[in-house]
């Protein structure tokens, strides 16, 4: 059985034993991952112009992505759609314990893999399978959360020809962030077109950012070529 954790800032994560790692950094805590990894880099480094955004979390895991971009995104003046495939659908019944991302009408929408609208504008989808089979039918996204399970646990969403996946459904002035700053991702990245840089935010470990056609400019990130 998994076992609940208390990381560092207060919130809960989970240890899964199918994967044998934490859903989420205990050191840097979820919340804060989250927030300082994944959700607030779009908003400082790109300029989507009110357009319609679409958001793919990879993987929807204990819902945590998809949540708070929700709440991040509550007054943008035009729609959001977030897709998180995920594989196992016992994560629903970890996050009923969690008393913060879902209610339990929410997580019952999801478990029928209906459209959940979390705001007048935002909905959320949570197809379960393998994301592998899943992505290719998808279409293109303005932002990408990479946040599946370690190299070691789950390489095949680090390789080359994921990597390549990625981008070619990433838009070309889009932006993909990942809490892995391992040498053999980036060079998966980068040989599959990305330009890869290495972000610190001050509040977390390091992290990643990924970028197609455009060029990002900050004393907080480093490209590595």
């Amino acid at each position: 059985m998994d076992k609940k954790l208390l990381s560092k800032d207060g919130s809960y994560t989970y240890f899964s034993h199918l994967f044998g790692e934490c859903y989420h950094s205990l050191k840097d805590g979820a919340y804060n991952e989250t927030l300082h990894k994944y959700i607030y880099p779009p908003f400082y480094f790109c300029d989507f112009q009110n357009k319609p955004l679409r958001i793919l979390d990879l993987c929807f895991g204990l819902g945590y992505n998809s949540s708070l971009a929700a709440k991040a995104y509550h007054d943008y003046p035009n729609s959001v759609c977030i897709i998180a495939p995920e594989i196992d659908r016992g994560v629903l019944e970890k996050i009923s314990t969690l008393n913060c991302n879902f209610t339990k009408e929410q997580l019952h929408i999801l478990a029928q893999e209906k459209p959940l609208w979390l705001a007048e504008q935002i909905c959320l989808q949570v197809p379960f399978g393998d994301a592998l089979e899943i992505i290719p039918g998808l279409e293109r996204f303005d932002i990408i959360y990479l946040d599946a399970f370690s190299l070691k646990s789950t390489p095949q969403f680090w390789n080359k020809e994921f990597f390549a996946l990625l981008y070619a459904i990433l838009e070309e002035r889009g932006i993909m962030m990942s809490y892995s700053t391992h040498a053999k991702i980036y060079e998966n990245a980068r040989e599959s077109g990305f330009r890869v840089y290495k972000y610190k935010n001050h509040f977390c470990r390091k992290s990643s950012i990924f970028t197609k056609a455009i060029s990002l400019t900050s004393p907080n990130l480093l490209e590595i070529f």
